[in-house]
Formats: C-alpha cells, sequence, structure tokens
C-alpha cells in the first residue's frame, strides 16, 4: 500500500476490558479480556474447526472462548512462567489436585516438624500488646540498614492487629538466616550453570529477593518435586508457588522504567509472609474451580502437539507451547492460521527480568534460556522495542491464511505503545482495517487502551517516496483537526497520538518508513520528531491550540482543543444523552448498556471509561444485576419537574415586579409577555431547555434556562446579544449536579470557557428555597442566588455543591 492509495479505516465499536477478579494471582489476571470481546473476534474472523493463534499468551479467557467455539488454538509464550498462568486461570486443577499438592507440600517433613509449621515459624514475631507470640503478616524493610523496621500483625490472642515497630526478635529472626546459604545457590543454579557470563546479573536479580523470601521459595520448590510425582499435582503447585514469588517480589507496584534494564526497587520495601501467600493462593484458585459437576467433569480440552491438534478430534482443542517466535513460525505451515488474537509483548524490561527468574526457578536453566535477553539488554528504548515487534509480526505474517485477520488488545500507561506497535505492524507488512481507541482526559489516569485490527498486506516498496518527514507532518496535522472534530471536545495526547499513528497507517506512510535511512534505524525517535513539528504546544497548528493542565508547569500534560467551541454538542454531551434514553427504554444490565454504547460511539468517538461511569451513576439505579433509569428522571416525572421550576420562575419573576417572557430562544426573543398564573403547563421536554427572561423597562435584567441533562454545549457558546448584558443562570436538578461536575474536571477548559460565556449554574432546590422566603426582594433575590452553586468557576462561586445530595429526590 502507498501513500497514493490509502485505505480508509472503518469505525470498530470498542471492547472494554473485564474487571480483574477480587483476588488475582498472576500477572496474567490483571487486565482481562472481556469474554465478549473474544467471543466476537471468534466468530467474526475465524470458523469452527479453524486454526487460531495467541503467540504472546497471556490472557486466559481466550483459551476458554476459542475451546467452547470449537476453534483450534496455539497458545504460545516464550515464558513457561506466563504461560502456567494463562493456563492455571484458564482450566484450574480439579479441587482433589489443588487439595493433593497442597498437602503434600504443607506436610512434607522439616527438621521434626511440617514443612508448614516451619516455614510460618520463619515470621515469628511478639504482639506488641499482650507479648504472645504470634506471626507476623509482613514486614517493611530498609534496603540501606538491610534490616526490618516495621511490621503488621493481627494477634488471636489479644485481638489486637495494625501496624507497629519491629523489634529485636524481628531483627534476630533475620540476622539467624544464612544470606548465602544452600537456599541461595540452589535457586541460583536453576537459572546459570557454572562460569556463565550471566553469573553476575543472574545474582543481582535474584539479590534483590531478601534471604528468608529464598529460603522460602527453595522450601516450597524442593517439596513439591521431591513428593509430587503426577504431572497435574505438579503443575497445580507450581501455579501456587508462581503466586508465592509474585508476591515475594520486593518491587511490586513500581512503575516500569524503560530507559534502563537495571531494575533498581526503591530503598523501603514490603518482604510479605509467603507461608501465608501460599496459603492464601491455595484457598483463591480451589474456589476458581466451577461449581458445576457438568463443567468439573470436562476440563479444558488440551492437545499433546501440533498433530493432535490438526487431527480430525482437534476441534475444541488447546495447544499449550513455549517458543520464541521463529521457532513458532517454523512449526506452522504457512496460511494455516485463520486468526491471531493476540496482546502484543509489554515495554517493561522489569517484566521480563522477573519471566526469566521465576521460570527458571520453576523449570530449570533450559526453560529459562529463552528469557535471558532481558538480561543481556543494557539499554531499553522505544525504537528497539519497535524493531523487535516489526520483527516477529513479519515472521509470523506467513502463516496468516488470505483474508485472515491479525487483533492486538492492549493497554498502556504510555501513549508511545500504541505508536510503536503500529510502526511495527507497517514495517512488518500487516495494514491497519480498523481500530477503536480509549483514553482518559485528564489525570489520574489508568492509560490508554487500544484494539486494532490489521490485514496482510503488499511488502513495502523498496525505497521510501521523497519528503516522507513532511508528508508525516501533513498527514498528522490533518488527523489531529479530524480527531478534535469527530468528537467535538477537547483530546488528550494520548489520543491525539494515536491518531496521528492511524492516519500515517491508513495513508502507507509507516510501511515506507521500513525504507528510509533513518526511520528504518530509529522508527520511534524519527516518527516522534515529527510529530512534535507538526504538533508544537508552542507553535500550534491553524484553528488548534494546546491548553496545558497547569500554565505554570507544561509538562503536567493538558488537552488539545480547537480554537472556536464546535458547531455540534461534544462527545460527552452525547454519550450523557444516549446513556438516558437507553436507560429511559426499560431496565438493563451494566456490560449491556456499555456494549450499546461503545457500538453507537465507535472509532474515534469511543468515549473513556470514566465518562461513561459518570452518565450511568447520575441517571441509574441499581436493582440487582439491572440498571433502571432512576425514577425522578422518567419522563413524567422530570416533565412536571422542569414545568414546575419554569412556572416557579414565572412567578417569583412576577412577584419581584419584573415583566416575564417564557421562549425556546429557537426564534429571535418577541415582545415580554406575562403569562397568566395557572394558566397550563408549558410544553417542555425532558431533554431540552426551556428560557424565562425577567425584563425591566423592557430590557433583560435576568435569563433563566432550565434544563433536565447537564449539557454544557450550549452554555460554551457565546450569549445573544439580547442577553449578553444580564446575568444568566441554568437551573438543573441537584441529580445532575455530580455529573455536570465531573464533564468540568474531566475537560478544565470548559471551566474558562463557562467563566468567560457568563452562564452559572443553579438547582432546583435553591430556587425553591428563594421561592419560599416571605419577602424577599429583588436586592435579597440578587445577594443569595449564588450562595448554593452547581459548580465553581475561575473567580465566580466560591463553594461547591455538596456531593451527598446527588440524586436525592429531593433535588429533583
Amino acid at each position: 500500500m502507498t501513500a497514493a492509495d490509502p485505505q480508509i479505516t472503518w469505525p470498530a465499536p470498542f471492547w472494554p476490558d473485564a474487571p480483574p477478579p477480587a483476588d488475582p494471582l498472576w500477572p496474567s489476571d490483571q487486565s482481562p479480556w472481556s469474554s465478549r470481546m473474544v467471543e466476537a473476534a471468534l466468530q467474526q474472523f475465524s470458523q469452527p474447526g479453524e486454526l487460531v493463534l495467541d503467540p504472546f499468551a497471556s490472557q486466559p479467557v481466550l483459551a476458554r472462548e476459542a475451546s467452547a467455539g470449537r476453534r483450534r488454538l496455539l497458545l504460545n509464550n516464550a515464558s513457561p512462567a506466563t504461560l502456567l498462568g494463562v493456563l492455571a486461570s484458564a482450566a484450574p486443577p480439579a479441587p482433589a489436585v489443588i487439595d493433593h499438592a497442597f498437602s503434600r507440600i504443607a506436610d512434607a517433613p522439616r527438621r521434626g516438624q511440617t514443612l508448614a509449621h516451619h516455614l510460618a515459624a520463619l515470621y515469628e514475631t511478639v504482639c506488641p500488646e499482650c507479648a504472645q507470640s504470634i506471626v507476623a503478616e509482613r514486614f517493611i524493610w530498609d534496603r540501606n540498614i538491610g534490616e526490618p523496621v516495621e511490621k503488621r500483625y493481627r494477634c488471636p490472642h489479644c485481638a489486637s492487629q495494625g501496624d507497629a515497630p519491629a523489634d529485636m526478635v524481628d531483627v534476630a529472626q533475620v540476622a539467624a538466616l544464612e544470606v548465602r546459604g544452600a537456599a541461595y545457590w540452589g535457586l541460583l543454579s536453576r537459572l546459570v550453570k557454572p562460569g556463565d557470563p550471566l553469573t553476575a546479573p543472574a545474582r543481582s536479580l535474584q539479590d534483590l529477593y531478601p534471604p528468608r523470601a529464598l529460603l522460602v521459595l527453595s522450601e516450597l520448590l524442593t517439596a513439591a518435586e521431591q513428593r509430587l510425582n503426577e504431572r497435574e499435582a505438579l503443575r497445580a503447585a507450581r501455579a501456587l508457588i508462581l503466586h508465592v514469588m509474585a508476591a515475594g517480589w520486593p518491587a511490586a507496584g513500581l512503575p516500569p522504567r524503560p530507559e534502563t534494564a537495571r531494575v533498581q526497587p526503591p530503598r523501603r520495601f514490603v518482604e510479605n509472609n509467603l507461608w501465608l501467600a501460599f496459603e492464601h493462593a491455595y484457598r483463591t484458585l480451589r474456589g476458581r474451580t466451577p461449581d458445576e459437576p457438568a463443567r468439573r467433569e470436562r476440563p479444558l480440552p488440551l492437545a499433546a502437539d501440533l498433530a493432535r491438534l490438526r487431527s480430525p478430534d482437534g476441534e475444541g482443542r488447546v495447544l499449550p507451547l513455549a517458543l520464541t517466535t521463529p521457532e513458532l513460525a517454523e512449526q506452522l505451515t504457512p496460511g494455516s492460521v485463520a486468526l491471531i488474537l493476540s496482546e502484543p509483548p509489554p515495554f517493561d524490561p522489569t517484566a521480563y527480568a522477573l519471566n526469566f527468574l521465576w521460570t527458571g526457578w520453576l523449570f530449570g536453566r533450559e526453560a529459562a534460556n529463552r528469557q535471558r535477553q532481558a538480561l543481556i539488554v543494557e539499554q531499553w528504548s522505544w525504537d528497539w522495542y519497535a524493531r523487535a515487534v516489526a520483527a516477529a509480526l513479519r515472521t509470523l505474517r506467513p502463516t496468516v491464511q488470505p483474508g485472515g485477520r491479525l487483533l492486538l488488545a492492549f493497554a498502556d500507561q504510555s501513549a508511545r505503545r500504541g505508536l510503536a506497535v503500529l510502526a511495527a505492524a507497517g514495517a512488518a507488512g500487516w495494514r491497519l482495517v480498523a481500530q477503536s481507541s480509549d483514553a482518559p482526559l485528564c489525570p489520574p489516569a489508568d492509560g490508554a487502551r487500544w484494539r486494532f485490527e490489521l490485514a496482510p498486506d503488499a511488502l513495502p516498496a523498496s525505497e521510501a517516496a521523497p519528503n516522507l518527514a513532511e508528508r508525516l507532518q501533513r498527514s498528522a496535522q490533518q488527523a489531529a483537526w479530524q480527531l478534535i472534530e469527530a468528537r467535538a471536545e477537547p483530546v488528550p495526547p494520548a489520543l491525539m497520538q494515536t491518531a496521528c499513528a492511524v492516519g500515517w497507517s491508513e495513508q502507507g506512510l509507516l510501511a515506507e518508513l521500513a525504507r528510509h535511512p533513518e526511520g528504518a534505524r530509529r522508527p520511534m525517535s524519527f516518527l516522534l520528531a515529527q510529530m512534535r513539528l507538526a504538533l508544537a504546544r508552542d507553535l500550534p497548528p491553524p484553528n488548534l491550540l494546546f491548553a496545558p493542565a497547569d500554565p505554570a508547569d507544561p509538562a503536567q500534560g493538558g488537552l488539545w482543543m480547537a480554537e472556536q467551541p464546535p458547531a455540534g454538542p461534544p462527545l460527552a454531551d452525547r454519550v450523557e444523552h444516549f446513556v438516558a434514553q437507553r436507560l429511559a427504554a426499560g431496565p438493563t444490565t451494566r456490560p449491556a448498556l456499555a456494549e450499546a454504547v461503545y457500538a453507537a460511539f465507535p472509532g474515534w468517538q469511543t468515549p473513556d471509561a470514566a465518562l461513561l461511569a459518570a452518565c450511568i451513576e447520575s441517571y441509574a439505579q441499581a436493582e440487582g444485576d439491572a440498571l433502571r433509569l432512576r425514577p425522578e428522571d422518567e419522563a413524567a416525572q422530570r416533565g412536571a419537574d422542569l414545568a414546575e421550576i419554569l412556572h416557579l420562575l414565572i412567578e417569583l419573576g412576577q412577584r419581584l415586579g419584573y415583566a416575564v417572557q417564557a421562549t425556546t430562544l429557537a426564534r429571535p426573543l418577541e415582545p415580554p409577555v406575562t403569562p397568566r398564573p395557572g394558566e397550563g403547563s408549558p410544553d417542555l421536554p425532558a431533554t431540552g431547555a426551556r428560557y424565562v427572561i425577567w425584563h425591566h423597562q423592557e430590557e433583560p435584567a435576568f435569563a433563566f434556562a432550565v434544563a433536565g441533562q447537564a449539557s454544557l454545549h450550549p452554555w460554551l457558546l457565546p450569549p445573544s446579544e439580547t442577553l449578553a448584558g444580564c446575568p444568566r443562570y441554568v437551573a438543573l436538578p441537584g441529580g445532575r449536579a455530580g455529573l455536570l461536575d465531573f464533564k468540568l474536571r474531566r475537560c478544565p477548559p470548559w471551566r474558562g470557557r463557562l467563566a468567560w460565556t457568563g452562564w452559572e449554574f443553579v438547582k432546583f432546590r435553591h430556587l425553591r428555597q428563594l421561592a419560599g422566603q416571605p419577602g424577599l426582594n429583588v436586592a435579597a433575590f440578587r445577594a443569595r442566588i449564588g450562595l448554593d452553586p452547581i459548580i465553581t468557576l475561575p473567580g465566580q462561586q466560591l463553594a461547591l455543591f455538596p456531593m451527598e445530595n446527588q440524586g436525592d429526590p429531593d433535588d429533583a
């Protein structure tokens, strides 16, 4: 594909991830795909009996859905440790197998007692309240002084619990352990052999675990291998020990530092009680076993090898392999794969280092050889990552049948990963067919999520066309404007970066990159440089501007936006309206409602998860698993409330001596009219807005808009000349206060825009209170109208609304 032959990306609906389990045991449990996404992908791009491939397996749900859909699934990951966690989540061992594995390890003899008592005793401490001997749940270490300084405990004798300073017993317990004993050297021998050039980095990595953790891991591994002869029991034991390894990692929760491959844990770290972690893994894994007898009796059908997977009885079977991408491609017949569905490898040096460590400890040196690269790479960069992913995708391309697809679904804190994956795909001969992306607008952010559908494409030309840099810049500016125009609201840099990458892919520019001298050598650096030139924050393209989150510190991020407000409603208003309509149509479930929203707003209109959640929270109430529209938002009730407020404003204006006019402002203002009290309810739709204008000497003195939804678009536009000189208020139900505030926190530039347009927001309740005050005059009304604000605008209203009233029927 060339830039002269662009392929238009059709807007794909976004499939969100499922919530993680309550007690995730392994890294593969942290960000699970939704079953609905996997089921839809399998149905759309493969048929029963066809071969589906996951070359970087990390998602357990794929194994379950592929087997249920009678697909032949090849589940591959070069790390046996990762593959172990994926399979244990996809098909937990039978309860009897888990019980057998746990009891054989716990009952292993060790120094005249069971291994369970021996390992629990390693964490013995003294209760600071009653001085009884107890077992600590965890210790906090100071790495500089090399000993624990704090402990967490739960005393069964006096029922006290909490954190307390580590005492002399705790320090002596650690001092009595051998720092370089048999356990240490035994674990190291599972990683490298004597004289191995990687001995020093392997030792540095192992040294990050405290000595007590290494002792527990050595004891558990030895007991499992010596006392378990059955294959399934040993697999269950290794799955439990894998959780112990993850729980024992002292730098758990640290953000990755991709600029270096050296793992640098913090000065203070947590040492968990690893025997308690082993017991927790046992209880949790056993609790995941299906209760239904039919499912217990029919475990996930595994294939012994590729020949068995291809055989007539291979439908619904899963073949797990632990091969590198080149090794995997050698095993596959060209054109034999209908669908590749995977999460691309992460850009996280720590994850690769831990895979080497855990694989070696669990399965030995030979199994860990494929992860040795993690200790060899000195400098990790996005350029290196893009080239590595391109090499893997290029190797896999011949395995896909004509018309086959590559689907990549992943998330990352860094927006650069989406760009790197698309750049790698373009260099490897894959064409983007569809995409959907989700990125939060404002911090705190959970990172971006991407869904890319790609098809095999013609390989790039031998040389890149001239002026690639200039064409990349023009394409980036065009993509930026189209993105903001489609959403009609400010967008975060992460989504802007994805839009540029998608535009480049559609126009074939990423395929050319592989034949550009600098682009092939430093793909990410080259692309990011063109993006910075095209979208310079201090000198933005025409009609665009960048609004920093903190003008004093532009590095803190911000939002890209159009110089002028869009003509149509922003995405936030459209999503709110859609959610209200769907709930008004009848009860639904949260997943069904989310699926409907993502289908209605595909492609670049995909709403961020926080916006969707805020809209649901504002309009829905839960009844079991169902969501129903709040009673106060039912059409009849809301219409009556709006009509009541409209009449209240009319009567209040008359009481204060104003000439009152009710209008839709859809037509020019007519001469002021004063409706007679009680002459009937105005025709007021629940989703629209009607206006009440108070006139003094035929000039507007106050303007009120009465609305049932927290739509912001009408109030972001400049007021009409007629109303520009008078105070302006939007009356909203109290139940919309939280959603309105969320929208303004989500898009801070809107708050400044409202301060400029002059619209302020008041709740129905506040207007009712004002109308009920005896002796109210114009001066008192002016003084009190702004005392109960819904939002705080710069230089205007001073207090936030009371959040506890959100959704209160009294605020309807």
